[in-house]
């Protein structure tokens, strides 16, 4: 099962229908404040919601606005909201399913689909999803009223790993440690695991019911009207302690992660990206999407991280934005993605994509930056002098 296009309307900057055709590696390109990192956010929001069935707040309680949420103030096309108060923004995912998938989906959703399952999401100010499976004509309403099923069916063999472009430290280390998290938390399903902290919550529970004593004691004597008190550690809270990791890196001095450089950290995420879309996601497809991969490296680092990327293409499905010319496709010209105008659409020539992206023949450091053409060795002299 693989990630076939997606179909973006009215979300941020891209106002006019666009078919994005998602390739094994997919570059998206154009000037800044044209939409590439909407078109990546627009993919990472829309499985997100499929895989999730997600409902967020408009906004978050803290007030900072977030990139992993919907909020229509500021995602649906700020053109259009006077005029279309109830507007939605809508996405369609469509996949491509193999002879087995199709087996798959009859069998656990009780419908036939032939080849390819498109799938509608629209989300409006409420930040809800509608999810249907997108097929007119005859058939389609019927799938529709099986949502839920589909959206297992899809949960059980499509992921995407997300990395924001890292900009600073702490965006890094947040990466870094989500992607740590979630490696250590398949340890969870092993039975020697469990039982292991079934018997750290055998000794914590004598503690915690001598806590729970002295401060209902307590209490009691000030508010008579208390019946007790519980002191507890959630289950959950105990399995997150435990995925709680330090990261040594020694390039010459053994230092933690943290205290690396921006790049450094940089590279340990997409790193990690890499392990965990080749390991934990065994028996799904996945999508990975990396914003900016060039972001605070060196020249011959990105060089060395272009050739990662194209192994990582190789296991799973890639989309990037970019600007650095490395990452263009040269030999399939039409996965590089141009989006431009409200709108994205496959690159038809590399002329077209070197105009993009303002590519000069002098920027290798190599070439002349103003080349004059003379008659002959007189005028080379004269114009030398």
């Amino acid at each position: 099962m693989r990630l076939d296009s997606i179909r973006i309307k009215n979300f941020r900057s891209i106002t006019r229908a666009s078919r994005v055709p998602i390739s094994k590696s997919t570059i998206l390109i154009g000037p800044n404040n044209e939409g590439k990192t909407n078109v990546l956010r627009a993919l990472v929001l829309a499985t997100g919601f499929l895989l999730e069935r997600q409902h967020p707040k408009v906004r978050p309680r803290s007030g900072r606005w977030r990139d992993d949420v919907y909020d229509w103030e500021r995602d649906f096309p700020l053109q259009l909201q006077q005029s279309k108060p109830q507007g939605e923004s809508e996405f369609i995912l469509d996949f491509v399913l193999t002879p087995d998938d199709e087996e798959g989906f009859k069998a656990e959703v009780g419908s036939s689909v032939t080849k390819h399952l498109p799938i509608k999401i629209l989300v409006g100010a409420d930040g809800r999803p509608k999810i249907s499976f997108y097929k007119r004509g005859p058939g389609g309403k019927k799938i529709s009223e099986k949502t839920e099923k589909i959206a297992e069916f899809v949960t059980r063999r499509f992921g995407l790993d997300y990395i924001p472009a890292v900009r600073t430290a702490v965006s890094a280390r947040e990466v870094v440690e989500s992607l740590v998290a979630r490696e250590l938390s398949q340890l969870e399903d092993d039975a020697d695991y469990r039982d292991a902290l079934r018997k750290v919550a055998e000794l914590q529970q004598p503690t915690l019911d001598q806590l729970s004593q002295t401060i209902g004691t307590t209490l009691k004597q000030f508010l008579p009207a208390v019946q007790s008190v519980v002191v507890a550690v959630a289950e959950k809270h105990r399995y997150a302690a435990l995925r709680r990791t330090e990261i040594h890196v020694d390039d010459g001095i053994s230092t933690e992660l943290r205290y690396k450089g921006d790049g450094v950290q940089s590279l340990a995420a997409l790193a990690l990206m890499r392990h965990a879309s080749g390991g934990v996601r065994k028996g799904k497809d996945v999508v990975v999407a990396i914003e900016e991969p060039e972001s605070h490296l060196h020249p011959r680092a990105i060089h060395e991280l272009h050739e990662v990327i194209e192994q990582l293409a190789e296991q799973q499905q890639v989309v990037i934005t970019t600007h650095c010319p490395l990452f263009v496709d040269r030999k399939q010209v039409q996965t590089n993605i141009i989006v431009q105008g409200g709108s994205a659409r496959p690159a038809k020539s590399l002329e077209e994509i070197r105009e993009v992206l303002g590519v000069r023949a002098s920027d290798n450091l190599r070439h002349a930056q103003l080349v004059l053409v003379v008659e002959g060795q007189s005028d080379r002299v004269a114009l030398t002098a």
